[in-house]
């Protein structure tokens, strides 16, 4: 089959979602969307999953199926769907049919199931922006869907700058539906948030406040593989230094290598340790040596910069020697990533050191090794 007759046919199906209801007299309106060579490979992700006849909860049950057994799509989507809440999580999706591994063969809730990998099967496709629009609305999806297109369409470091940004940015207007819509009830039970994930290439989910919420974190293990399908290596360095910003972890921390945090919600800085010099040094030779990414390296300066000039907890590790010779070191450098007024604000910070408790500050919080 042609790609065009393909992306075609996708199109044919979605038009025939127009039935939100469980409606069990139109069981028998299904819709052929691929040919028996291009199957969309599912998991079971609950434990029970019921297959029925037809779509439709009130349908007689074929079989019962276990949690991590294989199906295998027919190629049959039922304009059908059903709202469910599955572990916290309410789900509002079409009837798939489907092949259990001993031929069995029926019809099961598409909430009930995860794809296998990252497919783009007509099937995959449908479920996929089905799943998505009744979590975070069509124009979330629309923008969530071009930035997976886009992710895997990238040919040069411009492409993957771009698609980057857009997506840290669509990012950041995502996690507040995944924390008001999803709720963590059971920390042995959790809803299978793969399809999230699937639908943000390059983001890991993961939890934050004590184990409370969700948050979509950039992963820099998953976007140095995407840069390096790149022939060129400016985007291959600003990966790399955003994992030495991250301290060499995989995910973005909300903490940078400059700041110990100590619990959930904070910590103290670091500065006098010469980690504010270090990257500083970094984005200079990057800024010196190409022009992408500039917009993420800037913003990633107004971070570090906060922390010396207005740290929000007014907490440091260091004594006021220590903290004062690095800034001196930085400002001898002389960097040009920093303008005249930044530098300035940097000398006045100086006089802060001296006289901690009038400007509100906590030095010397490092532990002593014993």
């Amino acid at each position: 089959m042609t790609r065009k007759k393909c992306f075609f046919i996708v199109f044919l199906v979605v038009l025939f979602f127009s039935c939100k209801n469980d409606k069990t007299g139109d069981s028998e309106r299904t819709v052929k969307v691929l040919p028996v060579d291009t199957l969309t490979r599912m998991v079971v992700a609950l434990d029970h999953l019921l297959l029925r006849v037809a779509p439709g909860t009130d349908q007689a049950t074929v079989a019962e199926l276990e949690q991590g057994t294989e199906l295998e799509t027919t190629g049959s989507i039922s304009p059908i769907k059903t709202s469910q809440l599955i572990r916290g999580v309410q789900r509002e999706e079409p009837w798939v049919e489907v092949k259990a591994p001993d031929g069995t063969q029926g019809w099961i809730f598409g909430g009930g199931v995860k794809m296998e990998g990252a497919q783009n099967t007509p099937v995959a496709s449908v479920i996929r922006k089905e799943r998505l629009s009744s979590f975070f609305g069509s124009e979330k999806t629309r923008q969530i869907l071009q930035y997976r297109t886009d992710f895997y369409s990238v040919e040069n470091p411009r492409d993957v700058e771009n698609v980057f940004i857009r997506g840290t940015i669509l990012r950041d207007s995502l996690v507040q539906t995944i924390g008001n819509k999803i709720g963590i009830l059971n920390h042995d039970n959790l809803p299978d948030l793969s399809w999230i994930e699937d639908a943000m290439p390059g983001f890991t989910l993961g939890m934050v406040a004590e184990g409370t919420r969700y948050y979509l974190f950039q992963d820099c293990r998953k976007m140095t593989v995407w840069a390096q399908e790149t022939t060129a290596k400016e985007d291959d360095a600003f990966f790399e230094f955003i994992t030495f910003v991250n301290a060499g972890q995989d995910l973005e921390d909300f903490y940078p290598l400059w700041f110990e945090q100590t619990w959930d919600y904070g910590g103290y800085s670091l500065l006098g340790e010469g980690k504010h010099l270090s990257v500083l040094t970094r984005m200079e030779k990057l800024m010196e040596v190409q022009q992408l990414f500039r917009n993420p390296i800037l913003k990633l300066k107004m971070k570090l910069l906060q922390d010396i000039l207005n740290s929000p907890t007014g907490e440091y590790g260091e004594s006021a020697e220590k903290i004062i010779e690095e800034i001196d070191v930085i400002l001898a450098a002389d960097f040009k990533i920093l303008s005249k007024a930044e530098k300035n604000s940097l000398e006045l910070r100086k006089k802060h050191f001296l006289d901690p408790a009038k400007f509100g500050l906590k030095l010397n919080l490092k532990p002593t090794n014993s």
